[in-house]
Parts: C-alpha cells; sequence; structure tokens
C-alpha cells in the first residue's frame, strides 16, 4: 500500500490504468440520481448521507446510490468486472469519501473521477491494479490510498 499526502491544490498522483479503446463491460450500472434511495444490499444514513456497502458480497457498484451521498465504502467486495470508468461515479458530486479497498479492480479508465469534484479521500488499497498513470485533477484530494 502506498499513502502519498498531497498539499497542492491541483497536482495530485492517483492509481489510473491504461485508456481501454475497445468495448468493456463495466462493474455497474449507471447510479441512481434520486436523492433518497439507498441500494438493496447496503445500510445508508440518510443524516448523515454515508452508504456502507463494505463487505457484502456485491459483484458490482450498486445502483440506486443517493447523488447527496458524501461517503460511499465499497470495501471488500469482489466485483466480477475489474474496470471502473466515469459512468459509475457521474451522479455523485457531493462524494467526500470513497472506499474502494478489495474489490478486484484492476483497470481505472482515465477521467473515472473527474466529476467528482468535493473526493478528499480516495482508498484503492489492496486491489489488482496493472498500469498506474500519473495525470492531474482539479479537485483536492488531501489523502489517496493504493
Amino acid at each position: 500500500m502506498c499513502r502519498n499526502t498531497l498539499l497542492g491544490l491541483t497536482v495530485i498522483v492517483i492509481c489510473a490504468a491504461a485508456v481501454d479503446t475497445g468495448s468493456t463491460q463495466t462493474i455497474s450500472a449507471e447510479l441512481d440520481t434520486s436523492a433518497s434511495s439507498c441500494p438493496q444490499a447496503c445500510f445508508c444514513n440518510t443524516l448523515s448521507h454515508i452508504v456502507y456497502c463494505s463487505r457484502r458480497g456485491l459483484d458490482a457498484i450498486p445502483a440506486g446510490i443517493a447523488s447527496s451521498t458524501v461517503q460511499l465504502n465499497l470495501n471488500g467486495n469482489a466485483f466480477q468486472t475489474a474496470t471502473i470508468e466515469r459512468r459509475n461515479f457521474t451522479a455523485l458530486t457531493k462524494l467526500q469519501h470513497l472506499y474502494m479497498s478489495e474489490c478486484a479492480i484492476e483497470r481505472i479508465l482515465i477521467d473515472t473521477f473527474v466529476d467528482l469534484t468535493s473526493l478528499q479521500w480516495l482508498d484503492l488499497s489492496n486491489n489488482r491494479i496493472k498500469v498506474r498513470l500519473t495525470y492531474e485533477f482539479s479537485t483536492h484530494f488531501h489523502f489517496v490510498s493504493f
């Protein structure tokens, strides 16, 4: 696991994988944008806007995550498809903390997290990410864990 504390506002290092130009299956369907939904297998605290889906035996990022979510925990789910992409998180613009440790992720497409302008904490530790690229985000990450 690699831990980086980032003090700059625009330059960050993040784990990413090579862009797949062909068609590919992704880890989940697009997210639900309603503010009051909660995926069936998850626990949701509507007051604190936390969605907890850790170690639920999920094979994909669940549909129905509320757009008001500020913390999403998906740790410990072995996703069947090992690629995540932008459409998995587009509606979650208020997300501040994203935990995806031990999810069998192998590839992260470029711009996957570009819509997450409030994201401060990203945990991608203990996955099978094969290629790492460095590029900039306009968000203010304070901590990234690989």
